[in-house]
């Protein structure tokens, strides 16, 4: 259906994953925005799965068929993975699990509070990790109340938005009455494809809070940043909410310095900070996404010669096991 919507011409067609493991996702307000019949879209790469998920890579390099990724990807739970490997688990999120509490660094944890995204991102880092939303975050809010050392807590997923509002209600309540906690954060990549998630009674929600409430966007390309979405934004900036801004640095998406200077001015002239251009995590089937951290150093570059320093985002990779992201640039 998509790709007849698409117009997907017959010899491209031959390109797209029909049944991925990782199903697609895609509100329909951002499926017209795709490029008609354009496999090279940065939204249509972004969202669509193209065969080229198949090729599955290893840290030698060599491509591999399916049998044998099952056999290293058996080995690879018994031992702590190369962070140099495409593997189902980059970032090791399974070995640092509490519960749904997500705990890597000295004064943070992320919640895994909701397993629904409405678009699912083909270098998604978390999409083998599988796991059930809980009816409650008793056991996780007991866990943060244990540990006087957490001063922020991240919610994430999933995406959070993809809780009701009366859920997210209860949980930021309840995180906002840890003494400790003195911040809040929310990753979440909902509002480029539903704006009007972003509703009355959620920004009431949002504005009732005492504490500080970063709102993280994941934008990688500008044109998710259309008039809907930052009329959206616009009533997060107006109820005192910080926004920041994470992208992925991706081949054929962003890597080239017109789109991430453009990203970054529309990031800026909607009041929203470019936080992290992140280095790709080498998720098993997203090795055709990948830059060279040499050539994002020189994007870096280009980006400080031609906007304002607090426009550049911080170049950084999640390397496992370290104490926090380590800077590329």
């Amino acid at each position: 259906r998509l790709a007849t919507f698409l117009k997907i011409e017959a010899r491209n067609r031959k390109k797209i994953l029909c049944t991925p493991a990782f199903p697609l996702s895609l509100p329909y307000r951002l499926a017209r925005k795709i490029k008609k019949n354009d496999l090279q879209d940065p939204l249509f790469l972004q969202f669509v799965p193209l065969k080229k998920e198949l090729e599955l890579h290893f840290s030698s390099g060599k491509k591999t068929g399916p049998s044998e990724f099952l056999e290293k990807k058996n080995l690879q739970v018994k031992k702590k993975p190369d962070s140099l490997s495409f593997s189902p688990d980059p970032v090791c999120d399974q070995a640092f699990l509490q519960g749904r509490l997500l705990k890597k660094y000295c004064n943070r944890a992320v919640l895994l509070c909701a397993n629904f995204c409405p678009m699912h991102c083909r270098f998604c880092f978390r999409q083998n990790l599988s796991f059930t939303p809980p009816v409650n975050f008793e056991k996780e809010i007991g866990l943060i109340r244990q540990n006087r050392r957490l001063n922020e807590i991240i919610l994430s997923g999933g995406d959070p938005l993809a809780l009701g509002n009366q859920e997210l209600k209860e949980l930021l309540t309840a995180l906002e009455k840890i003494e400790h906690v003195k911040r809040l954060r929310i990753h979440s990549r909902f509002l480029i494809g539903v704006p009007e998630r972003l509703d009355e009674e959620l920004l009431e929600i949002f504005s009732r809070l005492q504490k500080p409430l970063y709102f993280v966007l994941h934008i990688n390309h500008p044109s998710e940043l259309d008039d809907e979405v930052k009329q959206a934004l616009k009533k997060l900036r107006q109820r005192g909410l910080l926004l920041m801004n994470q992208s992925v640095l991706l081949k054929g998406v962003n890597d080239n310095l017109k789109t991430l200077l453009a990203l970054s001015e529309e990031l800026s002239n909607n009041g929203i900070l470019f936080y992290y251009l992140h280095q790709l995590d080498r998720i098993q089937g997203a090795k055709h996404f990948e830059v060279s951290p040499s050539k994002g150093q020189k994007l870096i570059q280009g980006l400080l010669a031609k906007t304002s320093g607090y426009a550049v985002p911080k170049y950084v990779q999640e390397i496992p096991f370290q104490k926090s992201k380590t800077p590329l640039s």
